[in-house]
């Protein structure tokens, strides 16, 4: 219901923020979602989207949600990359910072459970 709401709009009438804010919202519908088929379409939404038209920080959010969904889907090195490129792209904006410290503290915890203790020496 949300995409087709969404649709709707026309983008021959936006301004720049005003396509960004329907396409995140567009991407943001496929971003929890239980099915790995839908979190690929949003994967895909993201990596289709021409990034030539919006700000550092506008490009910094869907190279964020691109990190999410490449977290989601099992490819973690890549989340790593999606969420170095984020803040490369706009150092200040925090919550690309935050959510790339959320990934590398879950693979620290990874990490840890994989290596054998020293106890067991």
């Amino acid at each position: 219901v949300a995409l087709l709401s969404l649709n709707k709009l026309t983008d021959c009438a936006m301004d720049v923020s005003d396509a960004f804010s329907k396409l995140r919202e567009q991407i943001l519908s496929y971003y929890n979602s239980d099915s790995e088929l839908e979190r690929k379409g949003g994967l895909n939404l993201v990596n289709t989207t021409n990034l030539s038209f919006f700000d550092s920080y506008q490009k910094s959010e869907l190279f964020r949600l691109k990190a999410g969904f490449l977290a989601s889907l099992g490819g973690r090195s890549k989340a790593n990359q999606a969420y170095c490129h984020a803040v490369q792209i706009c150092p200040s904006y925090a919550r690309a910072w935050g959510c790339w410290g959320v990934l590398c503290s879950s693979l620290a915890t990874l990490t840890e459970s994989a290596t054998p203790s020293d106890a067991n020496k």
